[in-house]
């Protein structure tokens, strides 16, 4: 995730940022090649809005807010390839955006249309629906947002919406991408399985018409016998057209009463639309705020019968007016004349079966729902075809083809659940777009239906999404207005904080952190008196990744006492000796266990044991779990009070092996604190090499044959009163004498 340079960084960007770098750092220990990028999502109003107030230049601002966070990014000891560092508004990249804004044109996927916008009138820019908050106020400015019709550049997403979605179902077979992610890019998708219906238009001027028909899509096409209106967004061509004829329609759009979609206002234009399985039969037409520009055409066919929300609309708009007419009775084109009478007995007794078409229907009465439609779209091929539909709107020399090859597709990326929802959703049909124009390469691995696709629409650009949870600060607000308290306007007492002026309680919670509410923290204040590996390791701690992270800094203090305890059972490590690994047993030595031999005692045992379990335990959460890296520090605190708390006289240690434990723990320690980890390497006497270097990510400490001897000597035996040699050859156990 790359962050907006507004010039400090947030307890967010430190969140997301330790968490990369965890990941990075233990990947670059495993000796596997590691690219960790960073950049800067530098373009748009806001950094021109910035600017202007501050009169100065955007680009110079930029940079400036640029220079500042870097620093900001490194103080906090990431391992960022700072040689891969982009900004979007470098013209080394954009040159990059705007050649594949030019493919898109050219391949007819980007276009422009008319289209409601949310329109901050602070910043001068549209937003996105989500950046649109609750109270209807921009995410940035605060400025009540406006509804305009504006001229929009759109990307034909819904041309790659299949692609999409089977690349959902291929991501959730694998098992790395978080539920709530793709189950809301796939409500986004909105896939649905329906018809498309043609209604012709008949009116004063209707042949003259943008449009001679309306196009309705509907997942119950069964339904079209008890349509009794069509209603239009407000968008949609027909209503624009109608809006500059017709003032009192203008002035209709214009209310706020359009915008509330819970509204049963209507505007009735003057024109009507044809019912295609009886052309003789005329149905209003409705321009209504419940309907939704970007999903089917926006249009719906009205049928009060089978939608509550579709009869309110009728009661409110049509007062009875047209329930009186006789009714029609829809036939198929070789119904019989004597269909056409409908007793009043037939109407009651039709009720009774539900999902059973009534004998309203003509010739199609007694079939099920499900088999009229395709027998409708038979009968009228005209009219009514098959169709699919997508929530979705259409929205908004690349690379080196040696690293493409080599480094894509990305393994994983780390992003909140708001931003991974859309952002990463534009990103796939991005990549399926660039895979196609063989920018990047296509490569089998992504499964479909058990068989292993090398399609470039099935290309996907994320293997792996982990989903960080918000940071939270704790928050006080006036009990009586319910104003949100500066840290300037409450004081401590005791366990209660008090509102300065008045001395009563304010209430406490937990909120985002936000400017308004006053609850934001610094990062550099806090590495600045905590020091950054210890803020990096108490974010790890204090809460799982996926879930709200509470922060509360004077907590670190627990982390700053483990990390002095680290550095007790580095004091005790002593720097002389040379490695010795126990799996690496000269093929005829006889390794003694027990009283009178001490070369392996009991608390020895337990501690080879306890360091080879956290080895195994920690390296399965960084392949398999990341989402429980808070369980990464907690086996390491284990780990180090062990280590700490062992008397080595008392024990008859050798110093080979609590040396060997205690570079252990360093290691494991490295990719949470880099800069801690590599004091203690030096302290142990590593002074030749980085603990962070490849391949130092420790393997077991324990061959199979000495781990399963000392499990069963620690468990099963009474070490003070029994006395075992365990006889080893040729890496082979040959015996266990007691």
């Amino acid at each position: 995730m790359f962050a907006y340079p507004s010039g400090s960084l947030h307890m967010g960007h430190l969140r997301v940022y330790t968490i990369s770098d965890v990941l990075a750092r233990y990947r670059q220990m495993q000796g596997l090649n590691v690219l960790h990028p960073t950049g800067w999502d530098a373009f748009g109003l806001p950094a021109e809005n910035a600017a202007i107030e501050r009169g100065i230049d955007p680009a110079r601002w930029t940079l400036d807010n640029i220079g500042k966070m870097r620093q900001q990014l490194k103080s906090m000891n990431t391992g960022f390839d700072w040689d891969a560092e982009i900004s979007t508004s470098s013209p080394e990249f954009y040159k990059f955006t705007q050649k594949l804004f030019l493919s898109l044109f050219e391949k007819g996927l980007a276009y422009q249309a008319d289209a409601t916008v949310n329109w901050d009138p602070v910043d001068k820019t549209v937003l996105a629906n989500e950046q649109v908050d609750n109270n209807g106020r921009s995410w940035r400015s605060g400025a009540v947002v406006e509804q305009r019709n504006l001229r929009q550049w759109f990307f034909k997403i819904t041309e790659y919406a299949e692609a999409l979605h089977r690349g959902l179902d291929s991501l959730a077979a694998q098992n790395k991408w978080p539920e709530r992610v793709l189950s809301q890019q796939l409500n986004w998708l909105g896939r649905s399985e329906g018809s498309k219906i043609l209604f012709p238009i008949i009116g004063p001027g209707a042949a003259t018409k943008k449009a001679a028909s309306i196009q309705v899509f509907t997942t119950r096409a069964d339904t079209i016998f008890g349509v009794k209106y069509i209603a239009l967004s407000k968008t949609h061509p027909l209503v624009l057209e109608h809006a500059s004829l017709i003032p009192e329609l203008k002035e209709f759009l214009d209310s706020e009463e359009f915008l509330d979609g819970t509204s049963k206002a209507g505007f009735r234009l003057p024109i009507q639309a044809v019912l295609p399985t009886e052309p003789g039969w005329r149905l209003p037409i409705f321009v209504a705020p419940y309907v939704l520009a970007h999903y089917g055409e926006g249009a719906v066919m009205g049928v009060p019968a089978h939608d509550a929300r579709d009869l309110a609309f009728w009661k409110e708009n049509m007062q009875g007016g047209d329930d009186d007419k006789l009714p029609i009775v829809v036939v198929s084109p070789d119904a019989p004349p004597e269909q056409l009478l409908v007793a009043a007995s037939e109407l009651e007794e039709a009720q009774t079966g539900r999902g059973i078409l009534s004998s309203l229907c003509g010739t199609y009465a007694g079939i099920t729902s499900e088999a009229v439609i395709p027998k409708l779209q038979e009968d009228f091929p005209d009219y009514i075809r098959p169709a699919l539909q997508w929530r979705l709107r259409d929205w908004l020399h690349f690379v080196d083809k040696g690293i493409a090859d080599k480094m894509l597709p990305v393994d994983t990326y780390i992003g909140g659940v708001e931003h991974a929802i859309l952002h990463l959703l534009y990103a796939r049909f991005i990549y399926k777009f660039m895979a196609e124009e063989g920018i990047v390469p296509v490569q089998a691995g992504m499964v479909q239906d058990g068989i292993s696709t090398t399609s470039a629409r099935d290309q996907e650009p994320f293997m792996q999404l982990i989903a960080q949870g918000m940071v939270h600060g704790k928050t006080y607000s006036d009990p009586d207005t319910g104003r949100f308290l500066r840290p300037s306007e409450i004081k401590a007492d005791g366990d209660k904080v008090l509102i300065a002026a008045t001395g009563q309680v304010a209430n406490e919670s937990w909120e985002k952190m936000s400017k308004s509410k006053h609850n934001g923290v610094d990062p550099m204040e806090c590495i600045g008196k905590y020091g950054a590996d210890a803020t990096r390791a108490h974010i790890l701690f204090a809460a799982p990744v996926g879930e709200i992270l509470q922060w509360d800094q004077h907590k670190i203090i627990g982390i700053q006492r483990w990390f002095g305890r680290v550095q007790r059972v580095v004091g005790k490590a002593s720097p002389a000796v040379s490695d010795h690994v126990l799996a690496e047993v000269p093929p005829e030595e006889v390794v003694h266990f027990g009283r009178g031999h001490m070369l392996v005692s009991s608390a020895t045992a337990k501690l080879l044991l306890l360091t080879q379990d956290t080895v195994r335990s920690v390296t399965e959460t960084l392949n398999n779990n990341i989402y429980s890296l808070n369980t990464v520090v907690s086996d390491l605190i284990k780990l180090t009070n062990a280590l700490d708390d062992a008397d080595l006289e008392q024990i008859q240690i050798k110093p080979s092996h609590f040396q060997l434990m205690a570079e252990t723990l360093v290691k494991l320690l490295a990719p949470i604190a880099p800069a801690f980890a590599e004091e203690c390497w030096e302290a142990i006497g590593r002074v030749e090499s980085s603990v962070l270097g490849a391949d130092m990510w420790p393997k077991p400490i324990l061959a199979s044959i000495a781990e399963s001897a000392l499990r069963g000597m620690n468990t099963e035996m009474k070490w003070e009163e029994r006395k075992k040699v365990v006889v080893v050859r040729g890496g082979q156990l040959v015996n266990i004498v007691f």
